[in-house]
């Protein structure tokens, strides 16, 4: 796809109370994922700085020693939290997979809902695992948690416009997605200092 063909919509009159320029920005929204199916998107209402401080906190985390990244790993391959080390997983494996798939060229961290539900089913629970912080860098969790909080809120935001695109109450999705399992990761991709293997990706998909 020609990227100049991705929809830009500002989603900056959302946070406003003008109900008519609300409802142009939900059925600009509207066209976008109906014809194209994703948008890129400006006047998100994320602050800056805390961009700034969870991308830089993350970084000085990859920076450290494996053995203090290895502290947090991820605890199960079910459970998307802390750390996943490089090279010991693939986005591009499927269930039926004949055959073994490399693993791909990347590290990560990861983090899912900052409010914890109690949850019977044990699938569930996997996807609703607690956060695993690490000791340092200092200020790594505060920032990961208000970034989180930021992009949760973003989150919704973009659901009042598809409700309002919809013909609904603007918060209508809202008794819907309350216990959602959104993730927040970063994706660290160290430079190879070999070739990689056939069909071995930085990020499988």
């Amino acid at each position: 796809m020609d990227p100049s063909n991705v929809p830009v919509v500002d989603l900056s009159s959302l946070f406003t109370s003008d109900t008519h320029t609300k409802h142009k920005t939900a059925y600009e929204i509207d066209l976008a994922f109906q014809n194209v199916g994703f948008l890129v998107i400006s006047g998100h209402g994320v602050n800056e700085l805390t961009i700034r401080n969870c991308g830089n906190s993350v970084r000085r985390y990859f920076d450290l020693p494996t053995e203090n990244k290895m502290r947090v790993k991820q605890p199960s391959i079910d459970v998307i939290r802390g750390y996943i080390p490089f090279n010991s997983g693939a986005l591009a494996t499927t269930e039926d997979d004949s055959v073994a798939t490399a693993p791909d060229l990347k590290e990560s961290f990861n983090i899912g809902p900052l409010k914890q539900i109690s949850e019977n089913d044990v699938n569930l629970k996997m996807l609703r695992s607690p956060n695993l912080w690490p000791e340092q860098p200092l200020g790594l969790r505060s920032h990961w948690e208000q970034c989180y909080k930021e992009l949760e809120d973003l989150g919704s935001t973009i659901l009042h416009a598809c409700a309002l695109a919809l013909g609904l109450p603007e918060r209508w999705f809202e008794q819907h997605t309350d216990g959602h399992f959104s993730i927040l990761s970063a994706l660290h991709y160290p430079a190879q200092i070999e070739n990689p293997k056939p069909g071995q990706l930085r990020a499988g998909a």
